[in-house]
């Protein structure tokens, strides 16, 4: 039983501090240029991380070598010391990388810029049209659960979304909170397992 979506958080594309791109553009030139010659790392495979770096190679019409490592710690280092020339990863654990200068961000997913990095692009405005993407989180009942049940926990949510203690400590780690309603979560839910299932059958991901 849907409830509501709690917040919604970009996934970043960054390189290395000495890296050779200062630009996605030129990231893209690059994997044009030499298909199947940019390592792109994420975490696991069928993450979020992961399908949004599959969905970029479709939209920027290129072809990368998607490397898939255990954590997001595995993909940081792995960034810093070279073996990956571009890495898809949550804001959270990066905005502080981006901070101390170890790392730079080139875009971010969805079609509006983030707070956490105001500076920085979103994947559109780089020239990539149509990629936009925002990972979720949100609060669902066990099936069966009465409605008036659900409408109290949906009560619940939002007061504690509206909370500006709440959203200011959030916003601070990339990501933006939304509530919404139950119907509004089931909507969500649906449209996202159709278009990420589609991104799954295209870039033939096996289940594990």
């Amino acid at each position: 039983m849907p409830v509501s979506t709690l917040g919604f958080f970009d996934i970043g594309i960054f390189v290395g501090a000495n890296s050779r791109f200062a630009t996605l553009r030129d990231a893209v030139a690059h994997a044009k240029a030499n298909p199947g010659k940019l390592n792109v790392g994420t975490i696991a495979p069928g993450s979020t991380q992961h399908l949004s770096a599959k969905l970029f190679e479709t939209v920027a019409g290129i072809e990368v070598l998607v490397v898939p490592y255990k954590g997001s710690p595995a993909v940081l280092t792995a960034l810093r010391a070279g073996e990956i020339d571009l890495a898809f990863e949550v804001l959270g654990p990066m905005v502080p990388q981006v901070s101390a200068g170890v790392v730079k961000a080139l875009a971010v997913s969805s079609d509006k810029r983030n707070p956490a990095l105001p500076e920085v692009p979103t994947v559109q405005q780089t020239g990539v049209a149509g990629y936009n993407v925002a990972s979720w989180n949100a609060i669902a009942a066990p099936a069966g659960t009465p409605t008036e049940v659900v409408d109290k926990l949906n009560r619940a949510v939002r007061e504690a979304v509206a909370s500006p203690a709440v959203t200011d400590k959030m916003a601070r780690l990339g990501m933006r909170m939304q509530s919404g309603t139950p119907a509004e979560l089931q909507s969500l839910l649906a449209s996202e397992i159709k278009r990420w299932g589609e991104v799954i059958r295209a870039a033939k991901i096996e289940p594990e």
